[in-house]
């Protein structure tokens, strides 16, 4: 297939590009380091909030996987115009650029568990009211409400993957929650809490990169459209028990200090994974503390 990947020097579309680099491959991304340096795939640089940058790369792409944003609920509080103008004008751009240039082409896009926001009850399925608590999730699912709009409108076909607290990897941001606790665990530095009793679920990035390749595979049989799916292990885990797992596996003397966290995180999430199951025939596989230790190994590795 000739796939298109957003966002492709990212962490979690890095990744994807080293498990499905023998398709025709293209990647879009604002620059290109160590993450895909080794790959011999078609990279291009550009900025998915200008519509121009997008017309050298959507003709003849059978499918487009954007994971291209602004990633995290803490930069759109801190810039909330460059999270809309990215995460929602981008994905206008995107459809934009389909609907003229490439209308059979096949959308997949990673979406998250924030356009949940808070639960009224767990774990949370896919049909749960959507009430995002901040800019980056309000961002999210107007870029879902656009999609779904190009269906109806255009005939877009789409699959929407949620993708709950994803980890796992040295292409991470180091001050996310997982690589920070272990990076300061193996330092012996304190462990800062925001919210030790709010719960998420961790998802490993093999796991996500698997669900993505299955959702490949649904699409070439042409047997999956139009869905919105949560990536997540239906298992949920306090940032306190986190933080207590990474000291015990770091084997570390770190202390650990808790904090009230920010108003715009969302307060607890379990992410229902039955129609994961059920869809694409996937269960993650990774453990929290496998996943853990795996990525303790790897981080070992940048403080020597």
């Amino acid at each position: 297939m000739n796939i298109l990947i957003t966002g492709g020097n990212g962490f979690i579309g890095s990744h994807l590009a080293d498990e499905i680099s023998d398709n025709k491959l293209t990647l879009f991304d604002l620059k290109f380091d160590k993450n895909t340096e080794h790959l011999n795939v078609k990279k291009v640089k550009g900025d998915i909030s200008k519509p121009k940058n997008l017309t050298k790369v959507i003709k003849n792409q059978d499918v487009v996987i954007h994971l291209a944003a602004v990633s995290r609920v803490k930069w759109g509080e801190e810039n909330p115009k460059k999270c809309i103008d990215v995460n929602v004008y981008g994905t206008l751009n995107l459809l934009e650029a389909i609907r003229r240039l490439n209308p059979k082409a096949f959308l997949i896009f990673g979406s998250s568990r924030e356009v949940y926001g808070d639960p009224i009850k767990l774990p949370v399925n896919e049909d749960h009211p959507k009430n995002p608590k901040s800019i980056y999730g309000t961002t999210k699912l107007e870029a879902e409400n656009l999609i779904k709009n190009y269906n109806r409108r255009y005939g877009l076909k789409y699959l929407i993957l949620r993708f709950s607290n994803v980890y796992g990897s040295e292409r991470d941001h180091m001050d996310r929650v997982v690589p920070k606790f272990i990076l300061n665990s193996l330092l012996n530095k304190p462990l800062e809490v925001y919210g030790p009793n709010n719960k998420y679920d961790f998802v490993f990035i093999s796991d996500v990169i698997n669900v993505l390749k299955k959702s490949l595979d649904k699409v070439q049989e042409d047997n999956l459209k139009n869905e919105a799916i949560n990536v997540s292990t239906n298992i949920g885990t306090s940032l306190l028990e986190l933080a207590k797992k990474v000291i015990k596996i770091c084997n570390s003397k770190s202390q650990i200090h808790t904090y009230q966290p920010e108003k715009y995180f969302v307060d607890n999430f379990i992410g229902d994974n039955s129609k994961l199951k059920k869809l694409l025939n996937y269960k993650p596989k990774v453990l929290l503390d496998d996943g853990l230790k795996i990525l303790k190994n790897k981080l070992k590795e940048l403080i020597k």
